[in-house]
């Protein structure tokens, strides 16, 4: 916390002392104006950017809704450990179509998901 807040002091006082400094090197009004910008705009984007690459998991707007993907991958991880799964698929040369979808569709196509042993719940897909 207290490099940052010395970062951001730091970066305050460049703030108002890149215009002067700009201003001495005799270019345009337009050009003090761009450089300024440019160069105080890098040093905001140096200073901000790895905030966020440090925690990208932090809770903001643009962060990753962790709870939600933490959630689905409990669901895809209880599905691969349910019965429906526990079939070894085998190569055979033909096979009859009942058999097959009794083997890879199992009961009418659907996810079977147990986030309790009390409780199943039944579903169509992982997005809903």
């Amino acid at each position: 916390f207290a490099y940052t807040a010395a970062m951001e002091i730091v970066l305050i006082v460049h703030f108002f002392l890149t215009p002067l400094v700009v201003c001495s090197w005799d270019i345009g009004l337009l050009a003090v104006i761009c450089f300024t910008f440019f160069l105080v705009f890098l040093m905001w984007l140096l200073h901000l950017v790895p905030t966020d690459l440090e925690n990208p998991f932090q809770v903001h707007v643009n962060g990753l809704d962790t709870e939600r993907l933490q959630t689905t991958m409990n669901e895809i991880l209880l599905n691969l450990m349910s019965e429906h799964m526990e079939y070894c698929p085998r190569m055979k040369r033909s096979m009859e179509r009942r058999e097959a979808e009794r083997h890879l569709i199992g009961r009418k196509g659907a996810c079977v998901v147990s986030p309790s042993p009390n409780q199943t719940m039944r579903r169509s897909s992982f997005s809903e």
